[in-house]
């Protein structure tokens, strides 16, 4: 609500913003004493980067907050890098701080919005979203400092749980089948 002394009239406005996931809409209604009356509609959103390439919308406001990008891969190997031929881990939960959870994708990607920049953050795998479960991530995650706009790349592998590998041997000394 205002009084304009200039133009000898008051002015009564409202507005209502309703956030999308890509994407936020704004509308404002005002009407003044004089009869005038007006109507705005707003569209505000970002345009960043997306996990593994290609560009996507959002209604955050990607280049003030940092980012991860992250991928979950099997590690058959051990090394801790994903080489291209060990598979990747689709619909994985991430966590990262205080950052709200993301999932990984068809090709075992995700995109963690909305980290605090230039404050370190462990990034980890929520063990409980795992499909399978002789996995386990090989470390408890990765510590990055993440940089606003743009996104820290996160390798986490998982490995094996458990394996026995072995020849059962009878009393008297031969193989068990």
């Amino acid at each position: 609500a205002a009084y304009e002394r200039s133009q000898d009239r008051f002015r009564l406005a409202g507005g209502y913003i309703h956030r999308f996931d890509h994407f936020a809409l704004s509308t404002t209604v005002e009407a003044a004493s004089d009869g005038s009356i007006g109507i705005g509609v707003g569209l505000s959103f970002s345009l960043g980067l997306k996990a593994g390439g290609g560009w996507r919308m959002s209604a955050d406001k990607i280049a003030a907050s940092g980012q991860a990008e992250a991928i979950v891969f099997r590690d058959e190997n051990g090394d801790g890098v994903r080489q291209h031929e060990e598979p990747i881990e689709a619909e994985v939960d991430l966590i990262a701080g205080m950052a709200p959870m993301a999932r990984t994708d068809a090709r075992g990607m995700a995109m963690i919005d909305g980290l605090t920049p230039f404050v370190p953050v462990l990034v980890g795998i929520d063990e409980s979203s795992l499909p399978d479960p002789f996995v386990q991530p090989a470390a408890i995650g990765m510590v990055v400092t993440p940089r606003p706009g743009v996104p820290t790349r996160v390798e986490l592998p998982l490995v094996a749980a458990g394996e026995v590998e072995g020849t059962l041997l009878r009393s008297g000394g031969g193989p068990l089948s």
